[in-house]
């Protein structure tokens, strides 16, 4: 009763909810069949004395003031196909981050994950300007009400399907392909994990950017997914290195957690971690080792329990999670990886 009540709520305001994550909550765009999920509607609901348009070109933002501009870009986002909205989230108040922060982090990501990646954005991601309104790549915007009620910040999104039927191989190659042009640029995603991933047509994509970094091995983002090393090189001890990714898989993938398969995965990697510890314990050396590999062991603790989840008990799936995770041999990089992975498949 409580969740109907939320949903039509939600449709009465003009919006219906798609998902929600840590940070923010998505909506469809324009219009559907359905008519009442749609992020239009919360603008045609509320008067708005102006919205800035945040756009790829520049740093800058568009201001629409009067109430034609506002109407002909709530008119434009009505006839948009394909395209989500996630309105971002007030932080919690001990992240002692204010929403326009949180909103401005993550605007500043896009436009270097777009830039970066440049002609094969659209290849790679999900996160790609709006073109259409008066020559501006749109890729976030800031309505101000008339009223008191809140700000809405919110940045743009391809829709894509975050329930697929995974095709192992396909998987594989494509998120591997992206951390290459990644690499490529020096950049790290820090948080590749099955919910950070979703199909567009007939490609894998990598989704949520917020933990990206700069050649940077971050502690943040995906806990279950994370190597020990990682968390070593980042400046905890050996003891929660370990400790870290093991209570981050009990708590997110229970089930998965009290096999043998993911048991004999971990105790195998713990292993090799203790191992190599004892032969040099500095940080900047392992970094530099290590570094490189962080999203692809993020990658191959993801295929592992993709395997478990779909009953893939194929060799070449094990053989591939037990060379991405692997310490005692990491990948000197992605390119390497994805040779290795295209004679394996």
């Amino acid at each position: 009763m409580v969740d109907r009540t939320r949903k039509q709520e939600r449709q009465k305001n003009g919006g219906a909810l798609l998902g929600e994550g840590a940070h923010g909550k998505a909506y469809n765009v324009g219009r559907t069949p359905r008519n009442t999920d749609a992020l239009y509607k919360l603008l045609l609901k509320t008067p708005y004395k102006s919205i800035s348009l945040q756009t790829l070109e520049q740093e800058k933002p568009v201001e629409l003031t009067t109430a034609k501009d506002i109407h002909a870009f709530t008119e434009f986002l009505k006839e948009t196909k394909n395209l989500i909205g996630k309105v971002v989230k007030a932080p919690q108040f001990w992240q002692k981050k204010s929403q326009q922060r949180e909103f401005q982090d993550e605007l500043d990501v896009n436009r270097m994950v777009l830039k970066a990646f440049g002609p094969q954005a659209d290849r790679f991601l999900t996160t790609q300007p709006v073109q259409g309104f008066r020559d501006h790549a749109i890729i976030g915007f800031i309505g101000t009400p008339s009223d008191k009620k809140p700000l809405l910040y919110v940045i743009f999104g391809h829709k894509c399907n975050p329930s697929y039927k995974v095709e192992l191989d396909r998987f594989v190659l494509d998120i591997t392909e992206a951390l290459v042009e990644l690499e490529s640029h020096r950049l790290r995603h820090n948080d590749i994990k099955p919910t950070n991933i979703v199909r567009c047509e007939d490609r894998y994509k990598l989704i949520d950017w917020g933990a990206t970094t700069t050649d940077i091995p971050k502690r943040g983002g995906g806990v279950p997914m994370s190597s020990p090393m990682r968390y070593y090189v980042g400046g905890l001890s050996s003891y929660l290195a370990r400790t870290f990714p093991y209570i981050g898989v009990e708590y997110e993938y229970n089930d998965w957690f009290n096999t043998n398969h993911y048991q004999d995965l971990f105790n195998r990697i713990d292993k090799e971690f203790l191992e190599i510890l004892k032969v040099t314990s500095n940080r900047e050396t392992l970094f530099k080792k290590y570094g490189p590999s962080s999203d692809l062991y993020q990658l191959g603790i993801t295929v592992a329990l993709l395997q478990y989840k779909e009953g893939l008990d194929d060799s070449k799936y094990t053989r591939i999670v037990e060379r991405l995770t692997s310490l005692k041999e990491p990948f000197r990089s992605a390119k390497e990886a994805l040779a290795w992975i295209r004679k394996t498949l």
